[in-house]
């Protein structure tokens, strides 16, 4: 146990370090995501492995201790002595439990005392309810005489009657595990729908409450919000599935870890990426004739921000007309109506650098 604090406290001070260079040196919000992901996984990774390959390491020892018990009763049953007993069942395969009893008969044939041997094993073990348990009650035993034969045929079939119970209360959980998921990733498709919806609201300047002045929203406050927490869901998701599951919180924090680099995952495709974003100023008419110039007028932005100096391309069928956003975003491009008699739908396509986004707009023909 204090080997694992160890591990904990270190890995958060190297988290903490790694977190803080990407702070120092990040390029973009990429960047810093991907900076804190990997700090919490530097963090907990270490000390969730550990704790998670221990719980399994637990669980197949209490699996096998009963049936150790049970060839233990046999063997006494058959008049061999409990230190032969369990010189006997250290040639038996009992998983990761045999390691444990050729060391008991190893000390035992040191002529250590039967109850120091068994508790040296509970204090090992003693993050083990149920193991721990059953050693004290065999010790007791031990120590008031009797029958001991049938006293470990009782507490072998206590402890396999206590395991499937366990199990059971696993297997009726999973439903509430799965629902546990399922609300985190609900979450996660509500922040997504939040965030295209706000972009729209908020790619056009606003005018300010005070002096009549127009004021952009910076969205990068809402991407950290919005990251931030997603990532505290996923930890809480992880964290509350452990104890549903398992009754222990550190049960659930490898999955803490895989909800945080799925949030990172979704995140990156989906919200950190710079959108360009189109607003159309309604046209003067919507009915045209065949040739007449249209004048298209409209407003870029990228991440609620002017975009400047992006290319405006609008195409009406075969007619094309090109043009800039000037240092507000603002373009106003012409371009011939379609020849086309009836309804037609042009469309404005902005590009800049790596970025492009497209609109459409509709105009009939007289």
């Amino acid at each position: 146990m204090r080997k694992q604090t160890l591990v904990l406290i270190s890995s958060i001070i190297i988290g903490i370090i790694v977190y803080a260079y990407f702070l120092i040196s990040y390029n973009n919000i990429t960047d810093l995501a991907i900076g804190a992901v990997i700090a919490i996984i530097i963090s907990i990774g270490p000390y969730s492995i550990i704790k998670y390959m221990r719980l399994r390491l637990l669980n197949e020892i209490e699996k096998a201790f009963p049936n150790f018990l049970n060839d233990l009763s046999e063997s006494i049953r058959a008049g061999m002595p409990l230190t032969g007993a369990i010189k006997l069942a250290s040639k038996a395969n009992y998983g990761p439990l045999s390691e444990e009893i050729k060391k008991m008969a190893i000390k035992i044939s040191w002529g250590v005392p039967f109850i120091e041997v068994m508790n040296d094993l509970k204090n090992k073990y003693s993050d083990s309810v149920h193991l721990t348990r059953m050693i004290a009650i065999v010790t007791d035993a031990y120590r008031s005489g009797g029958k001991l034969d049938e006293t470990l045929d009782y507490i072998a079939e206590a402890a396999r009657s206590i395991l499937n119970m366990e199990r059971e209360r696993r297997s009726a959980m999973k439903e509430q595990t799965l629902v546990i998921y399922i609300i985190f990733f609900v979450f996660i498709a509500i922040i997504i729908a939040l965030y295209n919806i706000m972009i729209p609201i908020t790619s056009v300047n606003t005018q300010a409450l005070t002096g009549g002045a127009t004021q952009p929203v910076d969205l990068m406050f809402y991407k950290v919000l919005f990251f931030a927490a997603t990532v505290i869901q996923a930890i809480a998701t992880g964290v509350l599935s452990g104890v549903v599951t398992d009754g222990k919180v550190t049960a659930g924090l490898r999955t803490s870890l895989i909800l945080v680099v799925v949030a990172l995952v979704v995140f990156a495709v989906y919200i950190f990426p710079e959108k360009i974003y189109i607003d159309l100023t309604p046209l003067t008419y919507t009915r045209y004739v065949p040739g007449q110039l249209i004048e298209v007028q409209g407003k870029a932005t990228i991440e609620s921000k002017p975009l400047g100096g992006a290319d405006v391309t609008v195409i009406c069928e075969n007619n094309k007309g090109t043009g800039k956003t000037d240092a507000d975003g603002f373009f106003r491009v012409n371009v011939n109506a379609p020849k086309t008699k009836g309804d037609n739908t042009c469309y404005v396509e902005v590009s800049y650098d790596a970025y492009s986004a497209k609109s459409k707009f509709s105009i009939t023909i007289v």
